[in-house]
């Protein structure tokens, strides 16, 4: 009894701390700029987790850093980015709109956007500004349904890390010279490097038209970084790359935008954290791959179906739930669904 007095008046306290936090804020951008616990604080009601509300504290910080070229933190910053695209546009508007509400009439759902948007708009940030940074400077997006399922739960799409690999940080340089002219450059860049040289093999990894209708002007940029991994990446990483293109099967061939596989792996390379993580996915590809040739379904149910008899065949029924909540969270969030 005296524990969940103690529980209960603990969060008693730190929404009161949340109530006297918005006061005397002109708006929510007010409280996130001063730091990690005012950010922290904040977000007591929407997540429960201390250690969650401190790794999404630790991302609007790092985010905000980065946003603002180390410089103190302002909304006028946000609002002189350089972005490449319409879909970029509208989030730095729907974001701002947000930033500037008084503190008291934001909905948990628009604090859970804040994050997932200042994430996404810091990486665009730093990545238009590539080529002036000094290696260990470059940011990557960690998906949370790899790496932490309670950031998901959230609806907390990804974490944001420092680009260590030094393969993969020469790969986004020379990534950046095609992604920073535009959506024209893009385009044209991917409709000529829709055949590429694989093992000796000239390979076609898609058609135009096909990309045309399923793939948001948004993700240009992952399907360059993807083409130039297939060249110019290290060993695992073009064997993950290789072994995306096998779970891209269409007819006879390959095509990345099928409609019938509707999966965004192109994606995974610039994703996911360190050797293990790369191995860990080369493993499910390729059983993905087998799963596909036994079934006939496409890259997504296959994907669906090989996790879920995964979590069937736990005994441990605390540890069977657990991935159980994330895969039902991975279908739910359409992670690399298109």
């Amino acid at each position: 009894m005296y524990l969940k007095i103690t529980i209960i008046s603990l969060f008693l306290i730190q929404s009161a701390q949340a109530n006297i936090l918005s006061q005397g804020s002109k708006n929510l951008f007010d409280i996130i700029s001063r730091g990690k616990n005012s950010t922290k604080t904040l977000f007591v009601q929407a997540v429960s987790e201390e250690e969650t509300r401190s790794k999404i504290a630790e991302n609007i910080s790092f985010s905000l850093h980065h946003i603002n070229a180390g410089r103190n933190p302002s909304l006028k910053n946000i609002e002189n980015l350089k972005l490449l695209s319409p879909e970029d546009e509208k989030i730095r508007e729907n974001l701002l709109s947000i930033l500037k509400k008084d503190p008291d009439k934001v909905s948990q759902e628009e604090l859970i956007l804040v994050v997932n948007n200042l994430m996404y708009l810091a990486q665009k940030e730093v990545f238009s500004n590539i080529s002036k940074l000094e290696n260990g400077e470059q940011l990557k997006k960690i998906c949370s349904s790899c790496s932490d399922a309670k950031l998901l739960k959230y609806g907390i799409k990804y974490s944001l890390s420092t680009v260590t690999d030094k393969t993969l940080q020469d790969v986004n340089v020379l990534a950046s010279r095609v992604i920073n002219k535009g959506q024209m450059a893009m385009r044209n860049y991917i409709k000529k490097n829709l055949t590429v040289a694989i093992n000796g093999k000239t390979i076609q990894i898609g058609t135009l038209a096909k990309m045309r209708k399923t793939i948001k002007r948004s993700d240009y940029p992952d399907v360059v970084i993807f083409i130039h991994i297939l060249k110019h990446g290290n060993s695992k990483q073009k064997e993950l790359a290789e072994a995306i293109l096998k779970i891209s099967k269409e007819g006879k061939g390959y095509n990345l935008f099928s409609s019938k596989n509707r999966h965004a792996f192109y994606k995974l390379p610039e994703l996911i954290n360190g050797p293990n993580d790369y191995s860990r996915w080369i493993h499910l590809t390729k059983r993905i791959e087998i799963e596909m040739d036994q079934t006939n379904q496409g890259t997504i149910d296959s994907h669906y179906n090989l996790l879920q008899r995964d979590i069937d065949n736990i005994t441990d029924l605390n540890k069977r739930a657990t991935k159980q909540l994330q895969l039902d969270l991975l279908k739910k969030r359409k992670c690399f669904e298109l």
